[in-house]
């Protein structure tokens, strides 16, 4: 969510980043997910309860224009000018977090992405008759709703 409102409130993303995804685990799933997988036994009970569902981060910006969330998209040069701005602001830097963290924008830093295998819960989860839902556009519609609905969209001052 962090991430959605870092790029809402920089007011672009950069074309380098369009085929990026976003993993999504629906709560009421998730929790699903979580009950059937205590039941198992005690030997066998690290999970990784994470959904099998990434959507393309270019679908989510198109999902947020259409809401008025306008989030244009940008050569990369000309995003790491808006996102170097928008990180020595200090009405808006706070807001970059999701960003900032993983340093996914500028390249600048080394990163080190730790790969999680979700191989073994799926195959635990697909024995417990548990099928992760395949997520729609009405989903990420609803979603993005639910969050402007909560304001959580507000705080940012327009670009």
């Amino acid at each position: 969510m962090g991430t959605l409102r870092a790029y809402a409130a920089l007011g672009c993303a950069s074309y380098a980043h369009l085929d990026d995804t976003m993993e999504f685990s629906p709560i009421d799933a998730a929790a699903r997910a979580s009950v059937l997988l205590s039941a198992t036994p005690e030997d066998c009970r690290l999970f990784h309860v994470i959904s099998d569902q990434y959507i393309a981060m270019v679908r989510l910006f198109n999902v947020m224009n259409d809401l008025g969330l306008a989030v244009r998209f940008a050569e990369p040069s000309e995003f790491e000018a808006v996102f170097d701005a928008a990180a020595h602001n200090p009405a808006k830097v706070g807001l970059l977090t999701s960003l900032l963290a993983y340093n996914t924008v500028t390249g600048k830093a080394e990163r080190t992405m730790l790969k999680m295998n979700h191989d073994y819960t799926y195959q635990v989860l697909y024995r417990l008759g548990f099928v992760w839902p395949t997520l729609t556009e009405d989903y990420i519609r609803s979603f993005i709703n639910a969050l402007k609905g909560l304001t959580y969209f507000d705080t940012m001052e327009p670009t």
